[in-house]
């Protein structure tokens, strides 16, 4: 990898949500969210006003014709056959590695279920935050936002429709970490156009609940990687050597490690259903091998 991507934040960023305060965080892979600001230049370029990335509409000519080119650009990519030593699967991923968390100048990876300084082995105590998300619309508020309540059928109603768009209702307590400042590794062909659309993302944030406030880029900097961590490498394209160990730093499709010919054992293996090994994460159904699980090639 070429280089560090480090983003600092003015409020948590959010890739998992849940109530329970020994969550294991995961930052996708930046890719993710390049295409999101891909995407949104485009949009904001051509005057599409009316579709929005995740509500399913975005289509495969879309990706093809606007979103993968812009990612062909910024950064190189291999199959997932090169990265398992050769094998047949021509399904390619960016070299780009989900985010690691920074704290205290130490950058901390994943393996498994816990964070760690590669040097020290040191653990990541983290600080949490618990808060509410709410939003209501009340009835007299549809006509400033220029919104009808209606129905399926297009007849007005009494009730205003709560369970999606503008006027969805939001009640949620979520908990997150109080870090913000994490680095991605990638081997990178443009930096221009890789700052172009980090300032998108820079405007529209990174991560969930960004109408909420999280997810807020203060700042980014293009660095080598050695000058964050000297202790961090990336080898094998997507793999950071610990001790013995081989710990993957992106999601991979477990499908590809289960037909692989070479023997590929897999421990720590955590797995995840319903998201995808390359943008758009959220638009793929698939089982894929989360970062932190651990291999040994034999």
């Amino acid at each position: 990898m070429n280089t560090a991507i480090w983003i600092s934040f003015a409020t948590p960023y959010i890739s998992s949500i849940t109530r329970d305060e020994s969550f294991v965080h995961s930052p996708m892979p930046l890719d993710g969210a390049l295409a999101y600001a891909a995407y949104w230049r485009y949009a904001i370029e051509n005057s599409l006003r009316d579709v929005a990335p995740t509500d399913g509409r975005i289509g495969d000519d879309l990706l093809t014709r606007v979103i993968y080119p812009e990612l062909d650009r910024i950064f190189e990519k291999t199959t997932v056959g090169e990265i398992l030593d050769g094998e047949k699967d021509k399904n390619d991923v960016y070299l780009v590695s989900s985010g690691f968390p920074m704290c205290d100048g130490k950058v901390y990876f994943k393996i498994g279920a816990r964070y760690l300084h590669l040097s020290t082995g040191e653990q990541l105590s983290f600080e949490f935050d618990t808060q509410p998300i709410r939003r209501r619309v009340i009835p007299s508020r549809l006509t400033m936002l220029d919104i009808e309540p209606i129905t399926i059928t297009e007849k007005p109603v009494k009730e205003i429709e709560t369970s999606k768009g503008a006027t969805k209702m939001i009640d949620n307590r979520i908990t997150t970490w109080t870090i913000f400042d994490y680095v991605w590794y990638a081997q990178v062909k443009d930096d221009n156009r890789l700052r172009e659309l980090l300032d998108v993302l820079r405007f529209q944030g990174m991560g969930k609940k960004r109408s909420a406030g999280f997810g807020k880029i203060t700042r980014y900097q293009l660095l080598k990687p050695e000058d964050v961590s000297r202790d961090l490498t990336i080898q094998r394209n997507v793999f950071v050597k610990h001790k013995s160990q081989t710990v993957l730093t992106r999601p991979l499709p477990y499908r590809a490690i289960t037909q692989s010919k070479k023997p590929v054992a897999l421990t720590n293996l955590m797995i995840e259903y319903g998201c995808g090994a390359k943008p758009p994460y959220w638009n793929s159904r698939e089982v894929i091998v989360r970062e932190g699980t651990t291999f040994n090639f034999e």
